[in-house]
């Protein structure tokens, strides 16, 4: 590479961090201005899009993409903004450390940029994604250029892993099904129909969780390889490991998995130039934050939390191994060898720490055959994977940084047919996505109402799903029944949740039965419905708005156990807690969309609720103590009604 200025300007990896930046959001603002005009140029066919109102990324409606979890991630967010603790979004009660130590780190760090932007939490998921992404790029070309010595090298790898990012996701991902592997293909490196795409982009795990870990995974290996001891380095990246208990759980298991295996491969390699003492000072402190950790959970945590929801936490007892996990075994093994062939201490420190992610991935997918049981092992499957790519990839970088045909001009030509594919495939996504990427138009002036007259954590009831989990996103409302998503699974049974259900209906004067038999299918039905929804929103790019609800509730209430006995049990159990449970006293908000009206059996007036905010497609009645049911025809006033006295005067 040429070492006049203009060719390190053309090849300076912060201004192409700044174009990855701005690669990242160009489908975002693209989207907005297609459904801008879509709404001008076509307004007969707009008015048929349900999500027909202001552009958002984090929706409750779209339950089929990476979208509807980190929606759920945002309320968390959302009520640090609030409360200044990631509180539960969903029950004011729930303030106690179990229900907001999980994750904390992570909700702070995603807090940041959404308290600088004034609170928009999707403008700010949107910067952040961006900034995440710009941030990988400088991460993976530092790495790249360490191996190849080049510019020319390290620019094009780095570019093409992070606007193709799921090459890393599903390398190690093994399926011997022709299908699926062809649908890979086309989803990592096309848009496929209205998919949100990539999947590694879901923020904060894995996009940014799984960042952490490798700056820190690059700080292990740093410390490893210096000629000096360096105690307080050492320190600091062992507590980031431990630290990491507080930003996402995998992440932090397979976090010290690898760095207990990269310590015992460094401190038992024989004679070498590796620093044994920074590693081993780096292990003890990591050991202690998480001791440290383990007696927060004692201490503040209650002991029994998983006991009593094992099955909402999707722990599986079994003693299954998983075959398809010795792919990590072969390719750790030739690291391993790479690492005893490589004489440049540097180069075999990072082939051993590469070869230990993938023995460490190993172990946590067959962790179950010592312990008895398992809790959704396949999170740790796109963490090797990557670690996998990794290694391919730096081991690329190296032969192009020595190959006399890998000339400046071929780098150029590749870094612009990626850059130029990478951002053909945004302004696809924008066009095929952007009818879906709004709030319905009734919901969004419902939220804007709640937030302007309910006091924080105002009590909302509604029989809606995508209500209980859009309020406490966009308003500090809490609901009475939140969903049954990752974020929140693990802080109530199953016994808890349905009395709450219970209660929501027979406070709302909704039908049990029909509510039963629209809204909690069995899992055949669900399941097929559920395909339906996915097919509509990704062949149309569109929301069905009628499948919505029942495709919703109860989503992962049978995760582990897909029989229709358990249904059916939980039904029973349902109907024998609302024919037991009272309504709710006291001052709450109903909520009903249109297609909630035919459950309900006695409208809110005609219990003491009055109806304080109307749209076309939502209702909000307000209920106080001591309200009276409307007179025929009459308002709900809470006060004894006054004899009529003749015409009103104009």
């Amino acid at each position: 590479m040429s070492g006049r200025p203009a060719s390190r300007l053309v090849w300076n990896p912060m201004l192409w961090a700044g174009l990855v930046f701005l690669i990242l959001m160009f489908r975002p603002a693209y989207i907005a201005v297609l459904r801008a005009g879509g709404a001008e140029a076509s307004p007969q066919e707009w008015v048929g899009v349900h999500t027909d109102g202001s552009f958002a990324v984090l929706l409750p409606e779209l339950l089929h993409s990476r979208w509807y979890d980190e929606a759920n991630y945002a309320a968390r967010v959302q009520q640090v903004l609030l409360h200044d603790l990631p509180y539960s979004p969903y029950w004011a009660e729930f303030r106690e450390p179990e229900h907001w130590l999980a994750g904390l780190l992570t909700y702070y760090i995603l807090a940041a940029p959404a308290y600088l932007l004034g609170g928009d939490l999707n403008l700010a998921w949107l910067v952040t994604g961006a900034l995440t992404g710009a941030a990988w790029f400088l991460l993976l070309h530092a790495v790249l250029r360490w191996w190849s010595g080049s510019d020319t090298a390290a620019l094009p790898l780095a570019l093409f892993s992070v606007l193709f990012p799921d090459v890393y996701f599903w390398l190690l991902d093994i399926n011997l099904h022709w299908a699926v592997v062809q649908d890979r293909l086309l989803t990592t490196f096309f848009q496929q129909g209205s998919l949100v795409l990539p999947y590694f982009r879901r923020l904060p795990s894995y996009y940014l969780t799984f960042l952490l870990s490798c700056l820190l995974f690059l700080g292990a290996w740093h410390l490893s390889q210096s000629p000096e001891r360096r105690p307080v380095g050492s320190v600091l990246i062992g507590l980031g490991f431990g630290l990491m208990s507080l930003v996402h759980y995998f992440e932090f298991a397979y976090g010290m998995a690898v760095l207990g295996l990269f310590a015992g491969a460094v401190l038992l390699s024989g004679p070498s130039r590796l620093n044994r003492w920074n590693i081993a000072v780096c292990l003890a402190a990591a050991l202690t934050a998480s001791a440290g950790y383990v007696l927060l959970q004692v201490v503040f945590v209650q002991t029994n939390l998983l006991s009593r929801a094992p099955d909402l936490a999707a722990i599986e007892h079994t003693r299954r191994p998983t075959p398809m996990a010795a792919v990590h075994l072969l390719l750790g093994g030739a690291l391993w060898w790479a690492a005893k062939r490589e004489a440049d201490p540097g180069k075999r420190s990072a082939w051993l720490l590469l070869a230990a992610a993938q023995a460490a991935a190993f172990c946590a997918r067959n962790g179950q055959v010592l312990t008895g049981w398992t809790a959704q092992p396949f999170h740790f499957i796109p963490m090797a994977s990557f670690m996998g790519c990794a290694a391919l990839f730096s081991w690329v970088a190296a032969r192009l940084g020595r190959a006399s045909w890998w000339t400046p001009g071929l780098a150029a030509a590749a870094v612009l047919v990626v850059a130029g594919w990478g951002l053909a495939n945004e302004a696809v996504a924008a066009r095929r996505t952007y009818r879906f990427c709004g709030h319905p138009s009734g919901v969004e002036a419902g939220y804007a109402w709640v937030r302007a007259n309910l006091p924080k954590d105002g009590l909302v009831l509604t029989p809606s799903m995508t209500a209980n989990t859009g309020l406490p996103l966009y308003t500090a409302a809490k609901v009475e029944v939140p969903p049954i998503s990752a974020p929140v699974l693990i802080f109530y049974t199953k016994e808890e949740y349905l009395r709450r259900v219970a209660r929501m209906l027979k406070t709302c004067r909704v039908d049990v039965e029909r509510f039963i038999s629209e809204r909690w299918l069995l899992p055949g039905p669900a399941e097929e419905l559920r395909r339906r929804a996915s097919a509509a929103v990704n062949a149309a790019g569109r929301i069905d708005p009628d499948i919505l609800e029942p495709s919703q509730w109860f989503f992962v209430y049978s995760y582990m156990d897909r029989s229709d006995d358990l249904v059916l049990r939980g039904r029973a159990r349902l109907r024998e807690l609302y024919a037991s449970e009272a309504p709710l006293e006291g001052r709450f908000w109903v909520w009903l969309n249109d297609r909630d009206r035919p459950l309900v059996v006695e409208q809110p007036e005609a219990w003491g609720a009055k109806k304080v905010f109307q749209v076309p497609g939502v209702s909000i009645y307000e209920h106080v103590p001591g309200a009276r049911p409307a007179a025929k025809g009459g308002k709900t006033t809470g006060k004894k009604a006054r004899p009529k006295r003749g015409p009103r005067k104009p």
